[in-house]
């Protein structure tokens, strides 16, 4: 499906699972880098630790409800996954406050950047 956003959302249904996967993509990599390489890999180290509207406490607070939260980068494309009960109800909140809520409104605090560092140069 494609949203109104230009986003693509892809439904995989797979009966009976115990938990839902839901997964953004944000392609990102050296093209898109130009004259800032590594920035995508920063990034994929940052991005979903905290938000404008929430912290990093209360961002793992809800990955500790909802099962899980995780981001990574393969050079091209970063992506970001939270897995949630089943119910409805559930991968609604978790959507809406892991997902949409760090990727849509990311806050990049100097402590986070800082900590990040040593493994984005690694890479």
């Amino acid at each position: 499906f494609r949203l109104d956003n230009g986003a693509t959302l892809v439904v995989v249904p797979e009966a009976g699972a115990p938990v839902v996967s839901l997964a953004a993509c944000v392609r990102v990599g050296a093209p898109e880098e130009g004259n800032e390489p590594g920035v995508a890999s920063l990034l994929s180290r940052v991005l979903g630790r905290e938000s404008q509207s929430r912290s990093a406490r209360l961002i793992q607070a809800d990955v500790d409800a909802f099962g899980g939260f995780g981001t990574d980068y393969d050079g091209e494309t970063i992506g970001a996954w939270v897995v949630s009960d089943p119910d409805p109800v559930e991968v609604a909140r978790a959507a809406q406050t892991l997902l949409l809520d760090t990727l849509a409104r990311p806050r990049f605090s100097e402590e986070t950047v800082a900590a990040a560092r040593p493994a984005q140069r690694r890479d």
